[in-house]
């Protein structure tokens, strides 16, 4: 079955810019009708979907393209960037649950303020005097 760009870009959710990146990194080949119009067909399909996935994964472009080239598809490999990119998402999760944690330790601060303004009045405080002699220091 044959698909046009703009099919492509909606089953995809993606632009056909995005795509004509694609096809300059050679991640899909293009076909070409007479006409000169683009065509793509199931397994064009699967290569990006396979894209898209690694992507939402926070995998860089550069080590898709070379994944996909054929430069870099060993299966260890594969696997051990996974777990390297697992490893940094969980090293991400933990900071942003501390500072998640921070962040709400300040907001009891702050809702704190909202308690005490109905019960305390502020006040300019009077200046202050000190007496200061060599005895006492």
């Amino acid at each position: 079955m044959k698909y046009s760009i703009t099919d492509l870009a909606e089953i995809l959710g993606i632009t056909t810019s995005a795509i004509h990146y694609f096809e300059k990194q050679n991640l899909i080949k293009v076909n070409k009708e007479k006409n000169g119009h683009r065509f793509y067909n199931v397994i064009d399909i699967f290569r990006l979907l396979s894209y898209t996935k690694y992507r939402h994964m926070e995998f860089p472009m550069k080590r898709i393209i070379k994944q996909f080239s054929g430069d870099e598809t060993g299966y260890l490999l594969i696997k051990n960037r996974m777990e390297e990119y697992k490893k940094k998402a969980e090293e991400k999760s933990l900071h942003y649950k501390k500072l998640a944690e921070s962040i709400e330790e300040n907001l009891k601060s702050v809702r704190l303020i909202d308690e005490l303004l109905d019960n305390y009045e502020l006040d300019k405080c009077p200046d202050l005097v000190m007496i200061y002699d060599e005895e006492c220091g």
